[in-house]
């Protein structure tokens, strides 16, 4: 129904991906996530503890929406929104 009102209406339509939003933002800090069970065997190395260090947001961490805000502010504030 709201296609077809865009569509009669000659309306612009832009659809947002807010999930991968979230995927692209920065981390604010230096964060780090223990190795995930059934991922020890493809990267462990042998007498050490395996920890990853996140590069990017993981959708579901404390700071997650926060550092998506900042993302998008920095974003708009570039092309003068």
């Amino acid at each position: 129904m709201l296609f077809a009102i865009i569509a009669t209406c000659g309306l612009d339509f832009w659809l947002i991906d807010f999930i991968g939003a979230y995927l692209n933002a920065k981390p604010q800090g230096e964060n780090y996530l223990e190795m995930p069970e059934g991922f020890e065997s493809h990267y462990k190395i042998p007498g050490i503890d395996t920890i990853l260090k996140m590069n990017l947001t993981i959708y579901g961490t404390m700071d997650s929406a926060n550092n998506w805000f900042r993302e998008l502010n920095k974003t708009f504030n570039h092309l003068g929104h």
